[in-house]
């Protein structure tokens, strides 16, 4: 797919620009596509020393092969809820899910579960609930329906009730192997995690299964995170990932066969990625599907006021040449909950 020049706008978030092209072939979608999605996040203002609850609920247009200024849908104090939101806290266990069925995005903070309704005509979108909870791993939708990981076991929520319960008759738990557990990701009828180094491919027909020959281990337990699948019709469910250790990231493919089958051969390294490694921190990632960037939103640490974004062309025209590109700020704060909005 041959990729008009884009000014990637995410990085207005940093206030700082860069750009990049791509000319080369894809089998997935042979013409030119700009891309026409938006993305969410959230990003606060707070000082380094600690949260007050404040959040920015943001939101990214693109228009064509170039991003606008992101724009400000709602600020909440959630400090009125509760106590105040240490960043430690925030950064340490954010994570977020965007259902395009229904509407909603939903983001933990490690103690709360928000969820924004955007089923608006026009206006901001409302908080549609907030749910007190601790401990929430990783979450995704899936074809309207909500999973979440809540101490390593998987199951299907009500989102929509203030104290949502294991939907154990529509979906059987899950409890995955011990260790770090990545973000979820999904593609039609299945659903991805690595959980203790080791990578789930689950279908959640029926009351929902693992799929034979997994969970398949990856050969470390380093931390995995924004785990991606290319979520577009006649792409194979191949993933990407950020494989992280505490001194370098490596950007990771896992190339599965047309059947889901996984062997050695299927996990390759991509790149060495030169944000901070900051360790206490997760990061947030979404894969614009139209025009095959990968982003990621990563903290420079809790401790300091500002973070990273990371663009990551999928088709280079130049695989043997290219780098992806790191920018950051000082002074920017703290952005989490990165979800593209399709």
């Amino acid at each position: 797919m041959k990729k008009a020049l884009k000014n990637i706008g995410l990085i207005i978030l940093v206030g700082l620009s860069f750009a990049s092209c791509d000319s080369s072939s894809d089998p997935i979608t042979p013409t030119v596509v700009p891309s026409t999605f938006e993305f969410l996040f959230i990003k606060t203002s707070n000082d380094i020393t600690g949260n007050s609850g404040l959040w920015n609920l943001k939101k990214e247009v693109t228009v064509g092969a170039t991003f606008t200024v992101p724009t400000t849908l709602r600020s909440d104090d959630f400090a009125t809820v509760a106590s105040t939101i240490p960043t430690a806290t925030i950064l340490a266990n954010q994570c977020s899910a965007y259902d395009k069925i229904n509407k909603r995005y939903a983001v933990s903070s490690g103690e709360r579960v928000i969820v924004y309704n955007f089923n608006t005509v026009s206006g901001a979108p409302t908080i549609e609930n907030q749910i007190l909870v601790t401990n929430v791993q990783a979450m995704e939708f899936v074809n309207g329906r909500f999973f979440a990981i809540k101490n390593h076991k998987l199951n299907e929520y009500d989102i929509t009730s203030p104290t949502p319960t294991p939907l154990t008759t529509s979906f059987a738990e899950i409890t995955l192997m011990a260790g770090q557990v990545s973000n979820l990701t999904q593609k039609g009828n299945y659903m991805s995690v690595i959980a203790g180094g080791n990578l789930y491919i689950i279908d959640v027909t029926g009351t929902g299964s693992v799929l034979p020959s997994y969970p398949q281990y990856l050969g470390t337990t380093d931390i995995y995170e924004g785990l991606e699948a290319i979520n577009s019709a006649g792409s194979q469910f191949d993933l990407f990932v950020v494989k992280r250790n505490g001194v370098t990231n490596e950007f990771l493919k896992i190339d599965l066969s047309s059947t889901l089958a996984y062997s050695p051969s299927s996990l390759s390294t991509k790149y060495t990625l030169s944000f901070i490694d900051a360790a206490s921190c997760k990061i947030s990632s979404a894969l614009d599907y139209t025009t095959e960037f990968y982003y990621i939103c990563s903290s420079n640490g809790a401790t300091t006021d500002s973070f990273s974004v990371t663009s990551i062309d999928l088709t280079p025209t130049n695989p043997s040449t290219y780098t992806p590109t790191s920018v950051s700020g000082a002074g920017n704060r703290y952005v989490f909950g990165l979800q593209l909005k399709d």
